[in-house]
């Protein structure tokens, strides 16, 4: 899966609807009030529908991926620490599982939300 894609199923797997590529449709501006494109984006949970906002960069931003950790019951917490194993360590004893990136742990936490075994 690329990024995009690994982004846009952890949203919808957390909880986000009518998530969707702008395709250079403006519907929201940054900070500075620049309008953004191309950018993936969708009502956060518990929001209204017409309430869009940027999908957070789970891919990108291990801070992303610490917020969503924490909704993981305590069998998922297991299978997580599991799937880090495999994905990070994989046979290198010299890989810490502490030192996964913001893509591994996201890779981790899609296995487990899906199922995967």
């Amino acid at each position: 899966m690329t990024d995009q894609e690994t982004n846009i199923a952890i949203a919808e797997a957390c909880g986000w609807r009518n998530v969707r590529m702008t395709r250079g449709c403006p519907f929201w501006g940054d900070s500075e009030g620049q309008l953004k494109y191309n950018a993936i984006g969708g009502s956060p949970p518990n929001a209204p529908l017409e309430c869009l906002e940027e999908i957070p960069n789970y891919t990108g931003s291990l801070d992303a991926m610490s917020e969503i950790e924490g909704t993981l019951t305590e069998e998922q917490r297991k299978q997580y620490e599991r799937w880090l194993v495999k994905i990070v360590v994989d046979g290198n004893p010299e890989h810490w599982v502490s030192s996964a990136t913001a893509r591994q742990r996201a890779t981790a936490f899609l296995a487990v939300v899906k199922g995967a075994s």
